[in-house]
């Protein structure tokens, strides 16, 4: 299971403000990081059943390119987790992984 769209939500309004210069509330930080890291261990089953919507196998590489909303999505997804200090090496579908890595920066780079 990906994060919660309020989670998303809020994480991402906490960047904006960061981007602004606005001080963060240090607290909220750690409060994010821990409820991904509690929701990892469903992040596996999540993108593996997402993917499963237009792969047999999600198993195999990745067809090119990603449809956008799944590519939106699992990009949101893995980007909240990695921009919270929460590894999802081993959590995400291999594919995925690569996927993840051959995507050009920010974003690029494995999945902490």
């Amino acid at each position: 299971m990906p994060p919660s769209r309020d989670s998303l939500r809020a994480a991402a309004a906490l960047r904006e403000q960061a981007a602004l210069g606005q001080a963060l509330h240090a607290p909220a930080h750690a409060w994010f990081a821990a409820a991904l890291q509690d929701e990892r261990g469903a992040l596996f089953d999540w993108s593996r059943t997402l993917l499963r919507q237009y792969l047999h196998d999600p198993d195999h590489d990745l067809p090119e390119p990603l449809p956008d909303d799944d590519a939106a999505l699992l990009l949101d997804t893995v980007d909240a987790y990695r921009r919270f200090g929460v590894g999802v090496s081993g959590h995400l579908p291999a594919a995925l992984q690569a996927w993840y890595r051959g995507l050009p920066p920010p974003h690029q780079g494995e999945p902490p």
